[in-house]
């Protein structure tokens, strides 16, 4: 190595010596260029120019000459004679300076007197009394001869000079050349050195650079690091180490306290294994340690390394929570609910009897579509609290557990379930629907529909017990909700049928299977008919009847509500303007929450103008729900009220609009809810309801029309509250139109038919 070092030194002297030298050489070299270089360009060129202007100044004399010849402007010729002469005599001056010793300069000084007093000769001639003209031209003619003799002379000069610029310039070449030839050969000599020094400093730097980082590394590794002998004793511990025990220990000065409990068993069990590394996790405190522990034989120490893993424990346990558990609620989610209900059956009790409810929040659509999806999940999280409140009360052998799916379905789990429980968990739902939930200040009623399914008799796996709960809880749905509804096997088939006519619903209105029936509305007062409300039917070909409570949710969940809509919509338009024969009267047709958009008013716009029925034969029932369900719902209806058609807000008090809004819209009819006339004779609170809404609407100007009246006694109530119109079974029921026009129409008498309609 001693030997290597002194060849490279020797090299470094040798190419340094070399190096010195053509610097010196190169030096000298581009002195010597710079000279010529500026001799080139402060003296030669500059000659060049002054010659050429010389020489144009000489050649501009002769046509001034010929000029003064042509028009004997006297005063003309003096002016651009004496300029040109001044030019020339510079000229001369300054060539009889610079090329003093120029045998041609004589020759040149010579023609240019010559020149001189021809020019005098030709202004004698043509100043004098008589004009000699022979003579003039004469002297023009020597005039030329000697100007080309002076122009040959100063071509002479130009090509001495330029010969002298060529030498000049040939030896600046040569010189760059071979001064460019010198520095390559240096830069090749030095990039050489270069090479082989860089080499070598970089070997001793990386190696120097790694025994400095080896020897900072735990003075600067930001985990604590310790060196401790067999005996567990500390030698040594980096700030990092001091750092943290400070942290943990702030009163206490034993950093002993930061290492493993158990430091000394281990350190016995690698040496007696010869186990170099051993790596475990401990807790200190509230804190959570990976430790490395690293036996350095030929030095009987050990080195601890040691990484606070407490943050990323506690993401790992928060992910683990998350993913098994809803982020909106906090319940266990499917994912805990299948491993549950897996870990429930592998059980493998002969008796053991599973019970899976699931169950949804009965018109939660509204409620997310009236108030935002904000408040649906206030109603969320405050059902899945009273769930949870209420089902951690029940006295039960297992504890009942509650989960979350998607949207508001929920999840009931109970193990080892008897036949009670079916009783059981009737009960707790109607504790929780006992009291009203308050979301964004509206009051909402909360009933559940809740479909059950048991293990093993009603699925096998928690994925078809779902499935069978669903088809239960779709039954109950379909029935008003608001209970609880076992499996059974035939719900199956109804499934099957709800797919069967989604799929055929999509061709109901070409294959002309929808019926328009009518419905009359019957003046309170005067018990005149004022109207009718059109309510679509389904003659199915293979299933008959169908009730619009079956397939208009069906159309809703398909997309074709909005084709059916349209039908219906221009279907009574039509029926309507040929009853105008009859008698005046509006129609009234419900309109769907997918079909209240802004695309709404101009739809109507245009089934008024193909069917050419009078707006004001035509009334819209929205329900006040749909109404809230958009920002953008007052200029809707406003849009709809500027066609001329009329307004109704249908179902009115089962919704969870504010008088605020009701104010706003631009409605003319209330439509009191069936819900509330049915229990009108028995229910005190219904009573008061109706009362209240009747008195409402007057207050407002609006007309109130009430549903479903079916009993003399419900009239007479409804007449003493002030109703304006009623519909209902005790008036007459829905029928198709020609025996609505049998029935109703042809039948009214004349008086009727003055009832204004605004």
């Amino acid at each position: 190595m001693n030997f290597g070092r002194r060849w490279w030194f020797l090299i470094y002297l040798i190419v340094l010596g070399l190096g010195s030298v053509l610097s010196i050489y190169i030096y000298q070299q581009g002195q010597n260029v710079r000279d010529e270089i500026l001799r080139l360009s402060n003296d030669d060129i500059a000659h060049l120019h002054r010659i050429a202007d010389l020489k144009q100044a000489v050649t501009a004399r002769e046509p001034i000459l010929y000029r003064y010849y042509a028009d004997t402007d006297r005063d003309s010729y003096l002016t651009s004679y004496r300029r040109n002469t001044r030019r020339v005599n510079d000229g001369m001056a300054w060539l009889a300076r610079t090329f003093a010793d120029n045998p041609e300069l004589a020759k040149l000084q010579g023609d240019h007197s010559v020149l001189q007093k021809l020019a005098k000769q030709l202004d004698q001639v043509l100043t004098a009394d008589s004009t000699d003209w022979d003579e003039a031209r004469r002297i023009l003619g020597e005039v030329a001869i000697v100007s080309r003799s002076l122009n040959n002379r100063l071509e002479r000069f130009v090509r001495s000079v330029e010969r002298q610029v060529a030498e000049r310039g040939n030896y600046v070449s040569a010189a760059t050349l071979e001064m460019f030839y010198s520095v390559v050969a240096v830069s090749v000599v030095i990039f050489i050195l270069a090479l082989f020094f860089g080499h070598y400093a970089y070997q001793h730097l990386s190696d120097a650079r790694a025994r400095r980082l080896l020897a900072l590394f735990p003075e600067r590794n930001p985990n604590p690091v310790f060196q401790v002998d067999t005996h567990g004793k500390v030698l040594f511990a980096n700030p990092a180490a001091y750092n943290m025990h400070s942290v943990i220990f702030p009163n206490s000065g034993e950093i002993e306290r930061l290492l493993p409990p158990d430091l000394q068993k281990n350190i016995n069990a690698m040496h007696t294994r010869h186990a170099p590394l051993m790596r475990f996790e401990y807790t200190v405190s509230t804190y959570i340690f990976f430790c490395t522990l690293q036996y350095l034989e030929d030095l009987d120490t050990c080195h601890v390394y040691l990484q606070d893993i407490t943050a990323r424990r506690s993401a790992e346990n928060r992910n683990e929570y998350l993913a098994y558990h809803d982020s909106l609620t906090n319940l266990a989610n499917r994912r805990q609910l299948e491993k549950d209900v897996a870990a429930m059956i592998s059980k493998n009790r002969p008796d053991n009897r599973i019970a899976v409810a699931l169950a949804n929040i009965d018109r939660f659509s509204m409620v997310s579509q009236s108030l935002g999806h904000l408040a649906g999940d206030e109603l969320i999280t405050s059902v899945a609290n009273r769930l949870q409140h209420c089902f951690s009360e029940t006295e039960y052998d297992n504890p009942i557990k509650i989960y979350r799916l998607e949207g508001d379905h929920f999840v009931i789990l109970a193990d080892n379930a008897d036949e009670s429980f079916f009783g059981e968990l009737s009960e707790h739902l109607r504790r929780i629907a006992r009291d009203p939930i308050l979301v964004d200040n509206h009051t909402l009623s909360l009933t559940m529909s809740v479909g059950l399914a048991y293990f093993p008799e009603h699925g096998k796996d928690i994925f078809q017990l779902l499935k069978n709960a669903e088809s239960a809880m779709r039954r109950i749905s379909t029935r008003g909700g608001n209970g609880v509804c076992v499996y059974q096997s035939d719900m199956n088939a109804d499934a099957l049928l709800r797919l069967e006519l989604s799929h055929d619903l999509r061709q109901a209105t070409a294959r002309n299977e929808l019926l328009i029936y009518y419905q009359p509305k019957i003046d309170l007062f005067s018990g005149n008919l004022v109207g009718s409300e059109a309510l679509v039917r389904w003659q199915h070909p293979k299933h008959g009847m169908i009730s619009p409570a079956e397939f208009i949710p069906l159309a809703e969940e398909t997309g074709s509500i909005n084709q059916v809509g349209e039908w219906i919509l221009r279907t009574a338009c039509a029926r309507n303007l040929l009853w105008q024969s009859h008698d005046q009267l509006p129609v009234a047709v419900n309109i769907s929450a997918h079909q209240f958009t802004n695309e709404l008013p101009d739809l109507v716009a245009q089934v008024l103008r193909e069917t050419g029925l009078d707006a004001r034969y035509l009334e819209l029932e929205i329900t006040e729900g749909v109404a809230m369900s958009i920002d953008s719902s007052i200029d809707i209806m406003h849009r709809l009220r500027h066609l001329g058609v009329t307004l109704a807000i249908d179902d009115f008090g089962t919704g969870f609009s504010s008088l605020a809004y009701l104010k706003q819209f631009p409605i003319q009819t209330l439509k009191v809810d069936q819900s509330f006339i049915k229990q009108l004779e028995n229910s005190p609170s219904d009573r008061a309801i109706v009362r209240s809404i009747i008195e409402l609407g007057h207050h407002l100007g609006l007309e109130i029309v009430a549903e479903g009246v079916e009993t003399p006694e419900q009239q007479t109530m409804l007449s003493e509250y002030g109703c304006d119109i009623m519909q209902g079974y005790l008036f007459g029921r829905p029928v198709p139109a020609d025996e609505y026009e049998k029935l109703f129409l042809e039948t009214r008498p004349e008086s009727s038919n003055k009832r204004e309609i605004t």
